[in-house]
C-alpha cells in the first residue's frame, strides 16, 4: 500500500466518509440557535425567510427575491451602523466624564499643595519674627540700651 500514490483529493475523499456528521436542523427549527442566548433589544427585526429552492424559476420572482434579499440587508446594516454610533457615543461621554474627573482632581491635588506651601511660607515667616524678637524680647532691649 505504500508504494501506491494517490492524490490528496482521493484521500480527502475516502477519509470524509468515516467523518461522524451532526444531523441537519432546518433553518425554521428554534433548536437552530443556542439555549440561552438573547439577542439585543436594538436588533428586534425578524430575520428574511426566503427560499432559493427553485433553479428554473422565472426571472420575475427572481428579481423580487433578490430585491427583497437587498432591501433587508440594507435595513440591518442601518441597525448596526446606528447601534454602533450609540455605543461610540457612550464611549465618547464616558471618556470625556472620566479626563473631566482626572483634571478636576489633578485641579484638587495642586489646590491642596499651594495652600500647603502658603501655610509653610506663613510658618517661616512666623518663625522668622520670632528669631528676630528672641524668646522674650530681649534683643530689642539691650539694642535699645545702646
Amino acid at each position: 500500500m505504500s508504494d501506491l500514490q494517490l492524490p490528496a483529493r482521493m484521500l480527502a475523499w475516502k477519509a470524509s466518509v468515516d467523518v461522524v456528521r451532526m444531523e441537519e436542523v432546518p433553518a425554521g427549527d428554534l433548536r437552530r440557535t443556542i439555549k440561552g442566548f438573547v439577542p439585543d433589544s436594538n436588533f428586534d427585526a425578524p430575520a428574511p425567510k426566503l427560499v432559493y429552492d427553485d433553479p428554473y424559476e422565472d426571472e420575475e420572482n427572481r428579481l423580487n427575491k433578490v430585491t427583497k434579499y437587498w432591501k433587508v440587508r440594507d435595513q440591518e446594516r442601518l441597525m448596526r451602523e446606528s447601534r454602533y454610533r450609540e455605543l461610540w457615543g457612550a464611549e465618547e461621554a464616558a471618556a470625556s466624564w472620566k479626563r473631566s474627573e482626572e483634571a478636576a482632581k489633578k485641579l484638587k491635588e495642586a489646590q491642596e499643595k499651594e495652600a500647603a506651601r502658603e501655610s509653610e511660607k506663613g510658618k517661616e515667616k512666623e518663625k522668622g519674627k520670632e528669631k528676630e524678637a528672641g524668646p522674650s524680647g530681649s534683643a530689642k532691649a539691650s539694642t535699645q540700651d545702646a
